[in-house]
């Protein structure tokens, strides 16, 4: 792997890893990959074609640069878990799903990861893909609103805190919110707060787009906006400044299942891959899943500063203390759930509908549609 030294970027996996996933895309449903596209892709074999006992060489392409966050694929890549599965990993950086897909129609690319909100671009393919979901992961999501603002409206944090869900988000009124960094559906996550609460989802909270978790944090601060979408570290460091209050308890049940499709449980990165391509080559994919699980039961087993540790290991220009900053950041625990919530997977429909990604009269399904047979064969097939 070509590693490199690019700053953190916007989680989509945890809030980040993976959050939500490590990339700017929002969670789309693994469906979009799966249940959206038609017909067979000749896809590119792994070096040497027919499977072997030998080292297998697979052409993988990340969506973006490496950079250092850690997450199951680079800590089973670091710690040598493919080599340990014989097989190479020559990976390729592209900028996004699309160009993922462009590559594996073109045969350039076996395996590629995809931020799942960038899914839906495969709907328009004419060659089959499949999803296999190996970074699906449990991620909270975070809203903080400032003392500040409370305070204003005559509002103690005891006070705003003690009202039931719905009439807590309707004393937002006015509000301004930085826009999810995370893109995608996690975007709109601002309206859909908004119209729980009864509000008018395009007014009720005003959105202001200042880029990135960083900036939003620099302007609540700042007083610029008076509400934003923290990471999980973020969101500790308001509540110990004594900045801010949040909006809800992401790990109440009750509030993630009346906020859903707000991505209060399980998310995720996944990989894809032609159906052809997979089904040649079923062995190399089944190694290169191992080698994701042990990658992710190792980040199970291991702190967050040891972590770190490796991960610093493979990006010596960066301080080790941003490194660590960005493992925080963006840690989450990882989970290998393949199930989206099916509240999420409409969502994310109806919003690719609504944005033109896909055909307003398509007919996707609303449920995940993979081949678990890959991971069915390792024991954990869900």
């Amino acid at each position: 792997m070509q590693l490199t030294t690019t700053p953190d970027r916007p989680s989509s996996r945890r809030p980040g890893r993976r959050h939500p996933l490590r990339y700017a895309a929002g969670a789309v449903s693994l469906a979009l990959v799966t249940g959206a596209v038609a017909a067979c892709s000749s896809g590119a074999k792994a070096t040497g074609g027919a499977e072997t006992s030998a080292t297998t060489t697979v052409q993988l392409a990340l969506s973006g640069p490496a950079t250092a966050t850690g997450g199951p694929f680079e800590i089973a890549e670091h710690e040598g878990f493919f080599k340990k599965q014989g097989l190479n990993i020559n990976v390729t950086a592209l900028n996004g799903g699309p160009p993922i897909v462009e590559a594996e129609i073109a045969g350039k690319i076996d395996i590629g990861e995809y931020a799942p909100s960038t899914s839906v671009e495969t709907y328009s393919t004419s060659h089959k893909l499949v999803a296999v979901a190996t970074e699906a992961t449990r991620s909270i999501t975070y809203a903080v609103v400032s003392k500040k603002w409370l305070a204003s409206k005559g509002l103690t944090p005891a006070q705003f805190q003690a009202l039931p869900l719905k009439q807590r988000i309707a004393k937002l009124k006015g509000t301004s919110w930085g826009t999810h960094a995370a893109g995608g559906l996690q975007d709109h996550y601002t309206e859909i707060l908004a119209t729980y609460g009864g509000l008018d989802p395009k007014s009720g909270l005003n959105k202001v787009n200042l880029g990135n978790n960083t900036a939003d944090q620099a302007s609540f601060e700042g007083g610029a906006v008076s509400a934003y979408w923290p990471t999980a570290y973020q969101d500790q460091q308001e509540l110990a400044k004594g900045l801010g209050v949040n909006v809800f308890d992401p790990t109440d049940a009750a509030v993630a299942s009346a906020l859903s499709p707000i991505e209060l449980g399980t998310g995720g990165t996944g990989w894809i891959l032609s159906q052809k391509w997979g089904q040649a080559n079923k062995a190399t994919v089944s190694k290169f899943l191992k080698a994701e699980l042990e990658g992710a039961q190792w980040i199970k087993n291991h702190t967050v500063a040891q972590e770190a540790q490796v991960v610093g290991q493979h990006f010596p220009s960066v301080p080790a203390s941003a490194v660590l900053a960005n493992v925080k950041a963006t840690n989450q625990t990882v989970d290998y759930s393949l199930v989206m919530p099916a509240a999420a997977i409409t969502a994310n429909l109806q919003l690719a509908k609504a944005s033109g990604e896909i055909p307003a009269s398509a007919n996707v399904p609303d449920t995940d549609v993979f081949d678990p047979s890959y991971l069915n064969s390792l024991g954990s097939g869900q």
